[in-house]
């Protein structure tokens, strides 16, 4: 562990840890430089922490590059001294943290950690983040603890295995958007010109905002004004700012909008966020919205976003047909422990899934990788009244894809994700559902 209790001017600081083991005792060297470091036969680099404790202090100069290689833990005061200073953050075996009583400041930070940079106090940047490996995560339930961009907007190479998964702010003049995504999605948020001048935040959760584990308030999805219908029960954005703008959100095949709008037609999309006023779902607009049902964005009409709990997707309640029946609800049951066998969530189960025979499943691990691919999906859950016995082409957590070395082995326990696409009537009307679901043994 390295201890700062000292003030420290940084010009160039790269920390390694490096254990050799002679004669049965333990050397220790802190490697100043790469350069060093390749004469050092035999080391074996590990990852040290950096702790600057209550006294101590880092200040990185212009053109300064430090790099560390563990957690960092800030007591004292990290600062940058204006310029184009890096401070880094590299691991390709373990996940690394920030922590600390104090806010760290970097000019530019680097972001290559394969397991992800856990940021759990606020800290501020002021040039920029370049994203070359890994997310920054902070925590949900302590939104103070946010990734924040101080006078710049600039966040590169961002996209659904690189961004902020969590809460991050943007403080300056310029049209934003944030980075935010929630696990292996990036779902970005954008806000007009002018409207962070004291400050704006936000975070994107892929949860039903009626029933959300990780965020403080449950917002009634059937809570809603006279213009509002079919609130998504799939995801939601957390936007705070105290100047008016209007908000634009991002979709892609997992919003489900197919499963929101009752045709194709995106002018009847609206932006809808919870009134905290009201306590319930109103109508914030349809300023301009681009796109298709698989991926596109929408923008809101003017809007100040501290009076509202949280934003997502809705419809125009004008342009529902009281003369159309109500459709058929498809239930998701997206836990599973197949291979057990124990008559438990030992298949994908979808209600109501027998009412839609012409339809096509497919599951992709979390990296995209098809592992299960049927037409004709017809597992009804076991609770199900339209149940019939064992469905024939049930998903058990076993791979039909390419990847399939033998069909008897199980997939790993984790995360996947589903699509189904299927007809819902005689004209080849076509719906799509897509999301989550978890094999745990």
């Amino acid at each position: 562990m390295c201890f700062i209790t000292q003030p420290q001017t940084i010009k160039s600081f790269f920390i390694y840890l490096h254990n050799m083991h002679t004669m049965n005792k333990t050397f220790i060297f802190f490697v100043i430089s790469v350069c060093s470091f390749n004469f050092l036969l035999n080391a074996q680099t590990n990852s040290c922490d950096v702790v600057v404790d209550s006294d101590g202090s880092i200040k990185t100069h212009p053109n300064a590059k430090i790099g560390v290689y563990g957690n960092l833990e800030n007591n004292g005061s990290i600062s940058d001294n204006g310029g184009d200073s890096e401070v880094g953050f590299y691991s390709n075996t373990q996940s690394l943290e920030v922590n600390g009583d104090n806010t760290p400041e970097f000019a530019n930070l680097i972001v290559d950690v394969a397991d992800d940079l856990q940021v759990n106090v606020k800290t501020d940047v002021t040039a920029g983040v370049l994203f070359l490996n890994g997310r920054v995560i902070t925590q949900r339930n302590i939104p103070e603890a946010s990734l924040d961009l101080v006078n710049t907007d600039i966040t590169v190479n961002v996209d659904d295995l690189k961004h902020v998964d969590g809460y991050t702010s943007y403080t300056g003049d310029a049209a934003y958007t944030f980075p935010v995504g929630d696990d292996l999605r990036n779902r970005p948020i954008s806000i007009d010109a002018n409207t962070s001048l004291d400050t704006a935040k936000a975070a994107y959760f892929f949860e039903n905002p009626g029933n959300s584990p990780s965020f403080p308030f449950t917002l009634d999805l059937n809570d809603t004004d006279s213009e509002v219908f079919n609130v998504s029960s799939f995801e939601f954005w957390d936007l705070d700012g105290s100047t008016s703008t209007r908000a634009t959100l991002t979709w892609d095949i997992m919003s489900n909008l197919s499963q929101i709008l009752n045709s194709d037609n995106l002018s009847e999309l609206i932006v809808t966020g919870w009134s905290k006023d009201e306590q319930r779902w109103v109508n914030l607009g349809n300023f301009a919205v681009e796109g298709n049902l698989s991926e596109g964005s929408i923008t809101s009409t003017l809007f100040n976003p501290d009076d509202f709990e949280a934003l997502t997707f809705a419809t125009d309640s004008s342009s529902i047909d009281p003369d159309i029946a109500e459709p058929v609800d498809l239930i998701v049951f997206n836990g599973i422990s197949g291979g057990d066998q124990n008559g438990i969530n030992d298949f994908f189960g979808i209600q109501n899934i027998s009412e839609f025979p012409n339809n096509t499943l497919q599951i992709y691990n979390r990296w995209g990788v098809k592992v299960f691919d049927v037409d004709g999906y017809d597992a009804e859950p076991v609770s199900s009244p339209k149940y019939k016995g064992q469905p024939t082409n049930a998903f058990r957590g076993k791979s039909n894809g390419r990847i399939t070395v033998n069909e008897d082995d199980l997939l790993p326990v984790g995360t996947y994700y589903y699509i189904l696409t299927y007809i819902v009537d005689s004209q080849g009307g076509e719906k799509t559902l897509a999301g989550y679901l978890y094999i745990n043994r």
